[in-house]
């Protein structure tokens, strides 16, 4: 049970990271198409 509780929190924390990292990825490049625009 306890090592379940476990691994299910350390794939949240895993995508959760992944997300994270890909919306910054995403924000940065949008910042450059902004400046693209210009």
């Amino acid at each position: 049970m306890v090592v379940i509780l476990c691994s299910r929190f350390m794939l949240i924390r895993i995508k959760v990271e992944q997300f994270r990292y890909n919306h910054k990825n995403f924000m940065e490049r949008f910042e450059f198409f902004e400046v693209v625009n210009d």
